[in-house]
């Protein structure tokens, strides 16, 4: 760089003293104006710096000369931001920027190169909607065409449980407080029969033998993420108590799941043994 500098200085004053040495009138001079008077130059006492390699050329009729097939320099560059985009430059040679005519800056291209920065399509949401259970699915679906005790019903697994027995109307342990131990035993998907006994200790015992259909498990919502689904029963059967009394028994209730062990149970039991006995029971129940 220094070495074009030098040769850029040097030709400047040869091309002034050639000039001056030309005794050429100025340009704004009129008749009667002084004339420019020059003073012969001796080109002797300027030497070439040894630093010139570059032949010098006179441009007629110009102010300016230039130095001949300059080198091309490269000014591009390329930097990568921290937001992962890049940038490229334009070429910018000397020879450029030595015409007496302006050009634009260089034009910064920005490209994204980080995926994160790029914008997506959505990916389609697919919903997985299920149809409420069919309760009462067709008659030829209902009817068993095999028994299989202690099975799963659709309304959950069997189980034998515990609980209290909340007497309301009659004379038997049905219609009394007291104790009841209650099962469920499944037969088939839709069908199971729930054997039990209620006693208030006092006035014997009631066996309760009805058979019922299982409905499916409907949920209700959840709580602290688990779901809370009950899965309700009805059904008929015979009422028997340790007084001889024989009679038609009507249940029906709701099955609570807990977990995988444990399922709590929420019912009502109707005998008609001569009077009605009617009372409500509620217990928790061993899976199996």
């Amino acid at each position: 760089m220094n070495n074009r500098v030098q040769a850029y200085g040097l030709s400047a004053g040869i091309i002034g003293s050639i000039l001056l040495g030309l005794n050429l009138p100025s340009a704004a001079s009129t008749p009667g104006a002084s004339e420019l008077k020059t003073a012969p130059v001796n080109l002797s006492n300027f030497s070439a710096s040894p630093a010139i390699n570059a032949p010098i050329r006179t441009v007629p009729n110009q102010d300016v000369t230039q130095a001949a097939a300059a080198p091309e320099v490269s000014f591009t560059d390329r930097t990568e931001t921290g937001l992962g985009l890049s940038a490229s430059s334009l070429s910018v040679s000397p020879s450029d920027a030595m015409q007496p005519h302006s050009f634009a800056s260089p034009l910064v291209v920005a490209q994204a190169t980080d995926p994160q920065l790029v914008q997506a399509e959505p990916a389609p949401v697919e919903l997985d909607v299920q149809s409420p259970p069919d309760q009462l699915p067709p008659a030829e679906q209902v009817v068993p065409t095999s028994v299989d005790p202690g099975r799963a019903t659709r309304s959950g697994r069997s189980y034998v449980g515990v609980g209290a027995n909340l007497g309301a109307i009659g004379d038997s342990s049905i219609g009394d407080t007291g104790l009841i131990v209650y099962s469920k035993i499944g037969l088939s998907n839709y069908f199971s029969v729930r054997p039990g006994v209620t006693t208030n200790f006092v006035d014997g015992a009631t066996f309760l033998l009805p058979a019922t259909f299982d409905f499916a498990p409907i949920r209700l919502g959840s709580i602290a993420g688990n779901g809370i689904r009950i899965a309700p029963y009805i059904g008929a059967g015979l009422a028997v108590t340790t007084d001889g009394d024989v009679g038609p028994l009507l249940t029906g209730g709701l099955d609570i799941p807990i977990n995988a062990r444990l399922t709590a149970t929420a019912g009502v039991n109707a005998g008609f043994m001569g009077d009605v006995d009617f009372g409500g029971f509620i217990g928790v129940g061993y899976n199996f």
